[in-house]
């Protein structure tokens, strides 16, 4: 994958495309519980700026042992569309995890291009600890 740096932090983002950027490994949430680089987590917090779906499906072993009781997610839909993903499919991929899924928080920010409103939504995930 290539990190493409912007002007400003929080619109880096990852590619598989194209050769600009600076090349990076990357691993999944799975692979680094696994390898004991991380403790399996009771709590996630998600903000990836519409790469959401690519980091629960590199959980989706985790998600599955029931281990994790709350996944917090700031969705933004807007940038859903470069990963061709939706919020029903991030919701409905939870859902069959076995957590439900509740939007907390939503608002409106400045777009990428600082002269648009987009919406962000806060999604909280729980389930009942199955320990």
């Amino acid at each position: 994958m290539r990190l493409q740096e912007e002007d400003h932090p929080a619109r880096h983002n990852l590619t598989t495309s194209g050769n600009e950027g600076v090349l990076v490994d990357v691993k999944t949430g799975d692979e680094i519980i696994e390898e004991n680089l991380s403790p399996k987590p009771d709590v996630i917090k998600i903000d990836v700026e519409g790469a959401e779906f690519d980091v629960l499906k590199g959980l989706e072993r985790t998600l599955s042992r029931g281990v994790c009781r709350v996944v917090y997610i700031e969705l933004h839909p807007f940038a859903l569309g470069r990963f061709e993903t939706t919020t029903e499919e991030i919701e409905s991929f939870l859902f069959e995890k076995g957590f439900s899924v509740d939007s907390i928080h939503q608002r409106k920010v400045t777009g990428p291009h600082d002269d648009e409103e987009q919406e962000q939504i806060f999604l909280k995930a729980t389930r009942e600890s199955s320990r």
